[in-house]
């Protein structure tokens, strides 16, 4: 029980064996990811605790689940026994957003990736974790990390917000064949002023730590993309 103590702390409302039992078997599936189980009181919510699952690297990088439940009722302990069995069941689809992340971080300082909620209401469900961003303080937006199961793949749909250039017009010869621009020219105070936006869309064809750090360089070269018009 000592991996257990280490992960819920003291917190009181962790007494049920068979729920504490289930906890280390999650938080082992994990580990064999790279990653491992987390839990926070969620501070809008009285008595009500949420799971995390975070980087065993890298603490600052972690998602949390979209569903809190409530530690005093009489459903508590099946609640989070079907949060935990959720999650062990996108064990390597979290561990692939989570790979994807720490691999932004490492190829792009200036890349801040944050408020990575994981939603997925049924084991049956394939699950999606959604994110937002931001890069210095010009570049913004947010994104989707899809898994289908039935061909086993992740999708990833990013959403790159308006970004001003010093120009009217902008040359897109070498636009990424994934990646749609957006284009807005307005007319303010006798100037033109153009800003781009941008949606990418690609899809990965399996979870493997190769196609999550594409992932990661998909996205910086479609954020770049967009800063240099």
């Amino acid at each position: 029980m000592v991996v257990v103590k280490m992960i819920i702390g003291n917190d009181s409302w962790m007494t049920n064996a068979e729920l504490l039992n289930e906890v280390t078997v999650v938080n082992s599936k994990l580990l064999n990811h790279g990653i491992h189980l987390g839990f926070s009181m969620d501070d809008t919510k009285r008595h009500h605790v949420t799971l995390k699952v975070v980087s065993s690297y890298d603490d600052g990088i972690f998602i949390v689940d979209d569903k809190s439940i409530n530690t005093v009722t009489n459903s508590f302990v099946n609640t989070m026994k079907n949060r935990l069995r959720i999650i062990a069941n996108r064990a390597e689809f979290l561990a692939f957003v989570v790979e994807s992340v720490s691999k932004m971080k490492e190829l792009d300082e200036h890349l801040l990736v944050g408020n990575m909620i994981f939603k997925c209401s049924r084991k049956t469900d394939d699950g999606e974790v959604i994110f937002v961003f931001e890069r210095g303080i010009y570049a913004f937006g947010g994104g989707t990390f899809s898994y289908h199961k039935a061909i086993n793949c992740v999708e990833l749909i990013l959403d790159i917000e308006d970004l001003d250039t010093e120009v009217t017009s902008v040359d897109i010869e070498d636009l990424p064949k994934e990646l749609k621009i957006r284009l807005n020219l307005d007319h303010i105070d006798g100037f033109d002023t153009l800003t781009v936006s941008g949606t990418f869309c690609k899809e990965y064809e399996r979870l493997t730590i190769g196609n999550s750090r594409d992932s990661a360089k998909d996205v910086i070269e479609a954020i770049r993309y967009l800063e240099k018009l």
